[in-house]
């Protein structure tokens, strides 16, 4: 069953009138006691590019979790919800804002970073701080690139960031074909030969990433680089973006 995934074109509807094809007990380990749900269409990313799924409701069901599994993007919900009902689905828009701004602030540097040396991502993750009620206390993404970078080289990466974040260069999303594929160049970690996304910040960088991302690289606000050091070889940087 395909699920049709509008947060891959589109990540700022926050609602959406969805569709439940299937509802089952789930017998993945870490989710007994949760209903596995596939519906028609989605506006939850699920986990993966270095960051966790959405949160939000399904109608006042809580959504645990949001898997893809063998090409099923699986809802793991805290009760069950009857096959062929509609529902609405509700995202936390607030903490999707700030994980898409973080994240693609990482795209930016990251894009810079391979034009000035070649670096390549090696490693990357959304570190999140929580109260204890589970709100957001903040963000802070992580990554590793694979060679050596100066400080003083670094402190210009990020000016040149903000400086695209000023002029407000486009950001966008595409999901190329095999064949269109073939034609651009693109930085991935992993080797994709089907199902490809592309977010594209024109003049700056083009990555294969499956997370959410803005609409305009403005909407990042400000990038700052809080910490680097030396890690195998390569860099370890942590970023704070908005």
């Amino acid at each position: 069953m395909k699920t049709e995934k509008i947060f891959d074109t589109d990540a700022f509807i926050k609602t959406n009138n969805a569709r439940v094809l299937k509802c089952t007990p789930s017998e993945r380990e870490g989710y007994k006691n949760l209903y596995e749900v596939i519906t028609d269409s989605s506006i939850f990313a699920p986990e993966g590019g270095g960051q966790k799924s959405d949160e939000g409701f399904f109608d006042d069901i809580k959504v645990v979790d949001v898997q893809e599994f063998d090409g099923e993007l699986i809802h793991f919900l805290e009760k069950e919800i009857p096959i062929d009902s509609d529902t609405v689905q509700k995202i936390n828009f607030d903490l999707r804002f700030r994980r898409m701004q973080n994240h693609n602030a990482e795209h930016l540097i990251c894009g810079l970073i391979h034009k000035k040396f070649g670096y390549d991502n090696v490693g990357f993750h959304l570190s999140e701080s929580r109260d204890k009620d589970g709100g957001l206390l903040g963000i802070e993404a992580i990554m590793d690139v694979d060679g050596p970078i100066s400080a003083e080289d670094l402190k210009e990466i990020e000016l040149n960031a903000n400086r695209a974040i000023a002029e407000n260069v486009p950001i966008y999303a595409v999901l190329p074909t095999v064949e269109e594929a073939k034609n651009i160049p693109y930085r991935s970690k992993l080797d994709i030969s089907e199902n490809l996304r592309l977010v594209i910040i024109d003049g700056y960088d083009v990555c294969a990433c499956c997370a959410p991302c803005l609409d305009s690289i403005a909407q990042i606000q400000l990038v700052k680089i809080v910490d680097f050091m030396p890690h195998r070889g390569g860099m370890r940087i942590t970023l704070k973006a908005g």
